[in-house]
């Protein structure tokens, strides 16, 4: 049974850490904590000092959303101290997968797409070429009659 409300804390919560272990003054830089222990641990030390202010948070609940934050990450070679071990850090898991791998892959798209390629290059995160037909779609000219990207689409 996923606990709904304690997945949805830890989505909101899993990063928390990087505040600490990032400088955002000129530039983003590690601070020495960032760099020492990095965000996982950062963030659940945050949760644990802040645990105490929040009335819901029993001790069970509490170890189970620093288990979905320490866990994050999935794999202990992509900086997880742990592996996921309840269904909540499980999803998490691989929803912040997700959302990391859809941003690399758009961040792609759209290097091809100001390069005006149609495909990207195969040395990438997800080593092989992607598809980028919107490099050569939207030269195309758009009539005045369009107002949507379903225009566009359907044409």
């Amino acid at each position: 049974h996923l606990d709904g409300d304690l997945l949805l804390t830890a989505a909101l919560l899993h990063d928390i850490g990087k505040v600490d272990e990032l400088a955002f003054e000129t530039s983003i830089e590690y601070t020495d904590e960032g760099r020492l222990l990095g965000h996982v641990i950062l963030g659940t030390r945050m949760l644990r000092e802040a645990s105490s202010r929040v009335r819901r948070l029993d001790g069970a609940r509490l170890l189970r959303l620093e288990h979905a934050v320490v866990s994050h990450h999935g794999e202990l070679e992509w900086g997880s101290p742990k592996r996921p071990s309840t269904l909540e850090a499980l999803v998490l898991h691989h929803a912040d997968n997700l959302d990391a791998k859809a941003a690399g892959f758009s961040a792609l798209l759209s290097g091809a797409v100001a390069a005006q390629e149609t495909w990207t290059d195969a040395a990438n995160l997800f080593r092989r070429p992607l598809y980028a037909p919107q490099a050569v779609e939207d030269d195309r000219p758009v009539r005045a009659d369009e107002d949507s990207q379903y225009h566009r689409l359907s044409a």
